[in-house]
């Protein structure tokens, strides 16, 4: 998979270029705006969110809906004796079971 921040990646990488510098008043405000630190944060994060996002769809594709008179639920496919009982446990147990897809 490509990763389309690549290119602000190896930007932020290199670090400040020299100036000069010219800018309109509304281009010095966009620019203070997209500091690096910003950046590398929003980057941070949005990297967080998408492996959330592939372990929920991880647990999606692969969960199977269990049914009796009382309750239905999922089951997502992890280890038998996974703990389960806190969200840390349980996202190691996801990612063990992704690992061992690949």
């Amino acid at each position: 998979m490509t990763d389309r921040y690549e290119k602000i990646r190896k930007a932020l990488a290199k670090g400040p270029t020299q100036g000069p510098w010219g800018a309109t008043h509304g281009d010095a405000y966009l620019i203070a705006a997209c500091d690096p630190d910003t950046i590398r944060a929003l980057l941070e994060e949005r990297d967080e969110l998408a492996k959330d996002a592939a372990k929920y769809r991880w647990g999606i594709n692969n969960a199977r809906w269990i049914r009796s008179e009382q309750e239905a639920y999922v089951a997502i496919p992890v280890a038998p004796d996974a703990d389960l009982s806190c969200v840390a446990m349980r996202d190691a147990a996801i990612d063990a079971a992704m690992e061992g897809e690949t």
